[in-house]
């Protein structure tokens, strides 16, 4: 899977879902897409399994240059036994930071970095929350420790921008472990300076973009080398005077300013709750819910 993919929408799988519907495959692995995009027509459009199985063998056809119903067939079976109505699109939209947490964070006694690094870790903690939340029933986890396997680590280093040559562990997670502020196990790291931080307060910062969280951070102290995009206003990198958009709102090419999107958002005529179908199904004029009462 493309790691840059997967972090932009790693929390966010109805997002992606409706983007591959949409202007096709999105470079996160054509088997997990499948399943992702899947799903969401079972779930969101109300599709049976066999208008799925179809749906997706024309979906491949259009957007795989490969494509031959034998070579896509095994890929696409395995996206329908993945069909179940217990299963859930998870969709964290933002993540709210109070000032609590910002003034603790900016009053440790690390170096710059290793905050940027904290503030990282924090933001994380709470979008894994979250969506172990969503998956489970709203029940969200009952320790304060995070993994420390490779795939964490990494997305730690990438999320906080630190140098790609730098060793997060010897640096700035050493130096957090060093001060008391975490405990470094076999498998899981303890987050003390979390459980350290007053609860409640005002939400201060909404962070949208999970995989450059550390900008928020110099963004927040004043790094006059990040500014914030005209679009959505998620701070960027200001590598050049011309830098305005972010990675999602950067113009490519025309046919992606000019390609119209193959699915539609209509509102149900029975609970008038909003519900997305392909385009040609544009017709329809009940929600998935409202057709099976």
């Amino acid at each position: 899977m493309n790691n840059k993919v997967s972090m932009l929408y790693q929390y966010n799988q109805r997002s992606l879902a409706e983007r591959i519907l949409g202007y096709g495959f999105q470079g996160a692995g054509v088997l997990a897409e499948l399943k992702i995009l899947g799903l969401y027509l079972y779930l969101c459009c109300g599709m049976k399994p066999a208008g799925v199985r179809t749906f997706l063998h024309e979906f491949c056809k259009k957007y795989r240059d490969d494509y031959h119903f034998r070579r896509y067939a095994v890929s696409i079976d395995r996206a329908v036994r993945n069909l179940d109505r217990n299963k859930i699109l998870p969709e964290v939209s933002e993540i709210a930071v109070t000032q609590e947490q910002l003034n603790y964070i900016a009053t440790m006694d690390v170096g710059d970095q290793c905050k940027k690094v904290a503030f990282t870790i924090m933001v994380i903690k709470e979008l894994d929350a979250e969506f172990y939340a969503q998956c489970n029933n709203g029940q969200r986890p009952r320790t304060c420790t995070m993994s420390i396997a490779d795939t964490k680590i990494r997305q730690i280093k990438r999320a906080s921008g630190i140098a790609p040559s730098a060793d997060l562990c010897e640096g700035a997670l050493w130096e957090l472990m060093d001060k008391g502020y975490v405990h470094m196990g076999e498998t899981r790291m303890v987050l003390n300076y979390i459980s350290a931080i007053p609860a409640g307060g005002a939400p201060v910062m909404r962070i949208t973009q999970y995989t450059d969280i550390g900008l928020y951070w110099e963004l927040h102290m004043g790094n006059k080398g990040v500014t914030v995009c005209e679009e959505c206003g998620v701070p960027i990198r200001k590598t050049s005077n011309r830098a305005r958009h972010c990675e999602r709102h950067r113009v490519r090419s025309i046919e992606a300013v000019t390609k119209a999107p193959a699915v539609v958002k209509l509102a149900c005529a029975t609970c008038g709750h909003d519900f997305y179908v392909p385009a040609l199904s544009a017709s329809k004029r009940r929600c998935p819910s409202c057709e099976r009462a």
